[in-house]
């Protein structure tokens, strides 16, 4: 039974493992890697295999939204908290897609768009937002990981984006403690090697 009289207070942790983060940015930038992080204490579900290269992490490759929501049930069993204090989406943009496709299945249709009124779309994203704001719900750090999409505009020049569709856009950005851009630049002395830098969107004060 819940009791209001049991509530503690919240205590505000120096940790990046119990935060929300957004990394995004190009291909070969180490995203997953940085994911990953502590290797032991983190979890990835891959819905895009990136973690070839990165001995020790635990990951489970996933096709499908309801494969995403059956590892989330058995993430409340006690046993997996004292294990994991983490969870890495690989990416963020193909967990929507999949998340999609559910809606599309549920309804018989092949394409969101024909679910009438749009509701489709509106569907798609509660059910995303639910599922995806259940994690840190549960206890656990969220690290989403999403590729960069350049724009060429005219007038402003060329600017740099989340690549993931807009409607999901701003429940991923809203849930986000903290958001990080990272890119190849070609080293000063060096043209032909790289060196990767990751610029930061967001700061806090809360830590």
């Amino acid at each position: 039974m819940n009791n209001v009289w049991e509530i503690q207070p919240h205590q505000v942790t120096s940790s990046p493992l119990d935060k929300v983060w957004l990394l995004y940015g190009e291909p070969g930038t180490r995203k997953t890697t940085v994911a990953a992080g502590d290797k032991e204490h983190t979890l990835l579900l891959a819905f895009e295999v990136g973690y070839k290269f990165i001995p020790g992490v635990y990951a489970v490759n996933l096709n499908s939204w309801i494969t995403l929501k059956q590892y989330l049930n058995q993430l409340d069993d006690p046993k997996a908290k004292e294990k994991f204090t983490t969870l890495a989406i690989d990416t963020i943009g193909l967990a929507y897609k999949a998340c999609v496709n559910y809606i599309c299945a549920q309804k018989g249709v092949s394409d969101i768009g024909d679910i009438p009124y749009g509701k489709g779309y509106s569907m798609a994203k509660n059910e995303f937002e639910k599922v995806i704001n259940s994690i840190p719900q549960r206890g656990y750090g969220l690290v989403m990981v999403a590729h960069s999409d350049e724009l060429n505009d005219e007038k402003n020049g060329v600017s740099v984006r989340v690549d993931i569709d807009k409607r999901p856009s701003s429940v991923i950005k809203g849930l986000a403690d903290f958001i990080l851009y990272s890119r190849k630049e070609p080293k000063e002395n060096d043209p032909d090697e790289m060196t990767v830098y990751a610029y930061s969107e967001t700061h806090s004060d809360r830590i």
